[in-house]
């Protein structure tokens, strides 16, 4: 009877010991995930930031790249350029970005 009564607590050790790896592991993906999630986040505050940046350098008259200057920090003018449409087209002449603004 005692060594039926010890098989049944090493099972149960073992049982206990499984779930524990197992959620051990469940951890570990949840940790790496937050980490992933954290990079991401930071990157988002940063472009937000440059964003905000850029859309306070739009002010003025002069109308500036939005990819060149969120990558670089450049402020790259762009320029009109001819199309057979209504629209207005503009290219950056560093990165070849092309903006159509409907009229």
């Amino acid at each position: 009877m005692f060594k039926e009564f010890l098989e049944a607590a090493e099972n149960e050790i073992q049982l206990v010991r499984n779930e524990y790896d197992n959620l051990q592991n469940e951890e570990n993906q949840i940790t790496e995930r937050l980490n992933e999630i954290s990079e991401i986040r930071f990157k988002l505050v940063i472009q937000n930031d440059a964003l905000q940046s850029y859309v306070t350098a739009c002010t003025s008259n002069r109308y500036t790249c939005p990819s060149c200057f969120i990558r670089n920090r450049q402020t790259i003018e762009i320029s009109p350029i001819s199309s057979q449409d209504a629209n207005d087209i503009f290219k950056c002449p560093h990165c070849s970005l092309q903006i159509e603004v409907e009229i």
